[in-house]
């Protein structure tokens, strides 16, 4: 897979999560970011 596309997959997942947790609170969402966007980096 090229450099693009593991860009793409991998911002295509961060808006996924941002979708999931739009209804929570703002604490609620930045700790559900921190947590889960290093392992969508890290993948």
């Amino acid at each position: 897979m090229g450099l693009a596309q593991t860009a793409l997959r991998k911002f295509a997942r961060l808006y996924a999560l941002e979708k999931q947790i739009k209804d929570l609170t703002i604490e609620q969402r930045y700790y559900s970011v921190r947590k889960n966007s290093n392992l969508y980096w890290k993948s």
